[in-house]
Formats: C-alpha cells, sequence, structure tokens
C-alpha cells in the first residue's frame, strides 16, 4: 500500500501493516527500509486502547529524523 506519493502519483511510502504489530515499509525519499516487529502485552493494550496495528506508521517521522541526522 502507497501510503505516501508524490505529485505524479508514484509512490514514496510504501508498507503493509500487520494485525500483529509488523510494519514491513520501503521509504524512497531517503533509500531506508526495514521491518518494525512490536510485542505487545495484550493485556495493557486492551486497557489502554493501544493498537499495534495503528502503531508503526506513527514510528516513520522519527526514523526519519534519525536517518537524517546521520
Amino acid at each position: 500500500m502507497a501510503e505516501q506519493v508524490d505529485n505524479q502519483g508514484r509512490p514514496l511510502l510504501i508498507s503493509s501493516p500487520g494485525w500483529a504489530g509488523s510494519y514491513p515499509w520501503i521509504d524512497k525519499t531517503n533509500n531506508s527500509y526495514g521491518v518494525i516487529l512490536a510485542k505487545v502485552n495484550l493485556s495493557v493494550a486492551h486497557k489502554t486502547g493501544f493498537n499495534s496495528f495503528y502503531a508503526g506508521p506513527q514510528l516513520i517521522p522519527a526514523i526519519r529524523e534519525a536517518l537524517a541526522t546521520q
């Protein structure tokens, strides 16, 4: 799935979030790629409303910032 596209519709960020907390991505803006595997304490997650499916995409800005400072 293309999460971000450029002005011509070409994908810049491609990912496929998994229901169990996996988040593979390809970021063409900085030529990076990776897979995040989250370990979630389900009893705590259910109490707080945390959903690992939605958490992965929230990490991309932090990853981009970390790569930009290298």
